[in-house]
């Protein structure tokens, strides 16, 4: 494939860091600021493909050593990682999907050696037959998502049981975009806990990620409060970019459900969004009864690659075993 694609090792970082500083279509959990949190500076790094001297396409990860094995996997929190290539290279007819290839070939070129792989790809990235000829495995996932959320009609697409829902937290709840990152932590602890469950991040990862967000202009909290006593019924911190905005942590008080601050939470939080980001990503699971609920919200289930290749045989094995217990 004739090109000028060159690889410039030496400034790749600083390159990438600079590109995401005017780049708006670069998706938030790429952002060199988010990766600096959830990965460590000294964590992550970047492939890069260039033509002409212009950056033409990405590729960033998190790596990390697990006793003797290196990985390759993904950071805290994050939902999505994968390719972003430039629009003008994005042609899949005739000799654009050559370049296409030849390019994701050059990504994977630069990612060193791992015992094991794993990065699920954002929704943008929908062709990953370069790394199935690298010897790579693939897993459909599923996340639930509004689209275009500038239209007029989001909150008639909701279900009729969830406008109700709506409705009735209206009488009940204050909305709130100030909550104070600590009192946010302190609350989801104390959810889980009453779940069963216990809090998978730090308190100051999350104050971390919260203060830059906003810093950026890339995150917000919003919480509903009872009128009457000011008690937290929920809250949700939301992550977005420009063409995605993501749930991403979300805390209620499950002995105030019954009133409904979930549903509002959400509509408020579409609402505030309007005219920052294109798509609501209720950050997804392949539970039945999550996915059943998100649907209800008009959200659409809508596919993204799960890659993954392990050169180890002791994690094969293991890998093997996980697969056996579950069936």
């Amino acid at each position: 494939m004739p090109t000028n694609a060159i690889v410039d090792t030496k400034n790749m970082k600083s390159d990438y860091i600079n590109l995401c500083k005017h780049e708006e279509s670069i998706n938030v959990f790429s952002q060199p600021w988010w990766l600096d949190i959830v990965c460590g500076k000294n964590n992550w790094d970047v492939a890069i493909v260039y033509e002409d001297r212009k950056i033409i396409a990405t590729m960033p990860y998190f790596t990390r050593k697990i006793f003797y094995y290196k990985i390759i996997t993904m950071p805290l929190l994050t939902q999505v990682h994968g390719p972003w290539i430039r629009d003008s290279h994005l042609n899949f007819s005739g000799k654009g999907l050559s370049k296409y290839y030849f390019i994701i070939d050059k990504l994977i070129n630069q990612l060193p050696h791992s015992h094991y792989f794993y990065q699920q790809m954002n929704m943008e990235f929908n062709n990953w037959l370069p790394f199935f000829w690298k010897g790579f495995a693939q897993t459909t996932r599923y996340s639930y998502v509004i689209e275009n959320i500038d239209r007029d009609d989001i909150f008639e697409k909701f279900s009729h049981s969830k406008r109700k829902q709506i409705k009735k937290a209206n009488s009940y709840v204050n909305i709130h975009f100030d909550l104070d990152p600590n009192i946010f932590y302190e609350h989801h602890k104390e959810t889980l806990k009453s779940s069963g469950k216990k809090i998978f991040y730090s308190r100051e990862t999350l104050v971390d990620i919260i203060n830059i967000s906003r810093e950026n202009n890339s995150g917000f909290v919003i919480s509903a409060h009872d009128k009457s006593n000011n008690k937290i019924h929920g809250a949700l911190f939301v992550l977005y970019g420009k063409n995605s905005a993501y749930n991403l942590i979300s805390t209620f008080d499950n002995k105030l459900k019954i009133f409904g601050a979930s549903g509002l939470l959400i509509l408020e939080a579409i609402q505030f969004l309007r005219g920052k980001s294109k798509d609501f990503d209720f950050e997804g699971s392949m539970d039945f009864n999550i996915s059943q609920s998100f649907r209800q919200f008009g959200a659409i289930p809508k596919p993204y690659h799960a890659i993954k290749k392990i050169d180890s045989l002791i994690i094969n094995i293991r890998e093997f075993i996980k697969q056996l217990r579950m069936k």
